[in-house]
């Protein structure tokens, strides 16, 4: 399915993880951990979503939109 994610003007969330063209994550927790850890990656399904729930979850002056394919 097609996700979106937000980044920063440099390409990164969290802890400095970078995201962009080929590079892939995949979340190595298990799914009953809390949504901040490495049991998730967060993405939207729609990217107006990703721009309206900014304020309350990553926060970004100016953040940068990806599309991206996950489950």
């Amino acid at each position: 399915m097609t996700l979106y994610k937000l980044t920063d003007r440099n390409d990164q969330t969290h802890n400095g993880m970078q995201w962009g063209p080929g590079i892939e994550h995949t979340a190595h927790g298990v799914l009953d951990q809390d949504l901040c850890s490495d049991g998730y990656i967060h993405a939207y399904t729609h990217p107006l979503l990703a721009v309206l729930f900014n304020p309350i979850h990553a926060n970004y002056t100016s953040p940068l939109l990806w599309e991206a394919a996950g489950v």
